[in-house]
């Protein structure tokens, strides 16, 4: 906002300049070129607002270092074997999805998965704020599936 407002205040000391000019020497020109000054200043912090807000597109996924200490959370769980498939979604501004395909260890129980499936819930919330829905599936690796 701070931003934002430094470039209405640019905008007017531009514009006045422009017509201090235009009244000093009698050309227009100088109100022209203010007003092309001013565009151009509103463009740069267009593309800058952009760039700062693209990161709160809903539907994005959670930037890649995020993700790895996620997928680390997950690991450090003891009846996960493997993390088969992570993904992320971003739902609004510090909102985040996390849907993971997890390969438990073959020895947990029915309850001790569910136990398991609560306390890495449990963690990624506490670890990460921002997680506000938390989905786990139960999946065997590919070498699991084929009985190896």
């Amino acid at each position: 906002m701070l931003f934002e407002d430094s470039a209405a205040l640019a905008g007017l000391v531009i514009a006045a300049l422009g017509l201090l000019g235009a009244q000093l020497t009698g050309n227009p020109a100088w109100d022209g070129v203010a007003s092309v000054v001013i565009g151009v200043l509103l463009l740069a912090i267009a593309l800058n607002l952009i760039a700062a807000n693209v990161s709160l597109l809903i539907g994005q996924a959670a930037p890649r270092g995020m993700e790895t200490r996620i997928r680390a959370t997950l690991l450090a769980q003891p009846e996960v074997e493997d993390v088969v498939e992570l993904l992320t979604m971003m739902l609004g501004p510090g909102r985040l999805l996390v849907a993971a395909k997890i390969d438990f260890r073959d020895e947990a129980s029915a309850a001790g998965l569910e136990i398991a499936c609560d306390e890495v819930d449990r963690r990624l919330r506490e670890r990460y704020p921002g997680i506000v829905q938390v989905f786990l599936d139960p999946t065997p690796t590919r070498a699991d599936r084929r009985g190896e």
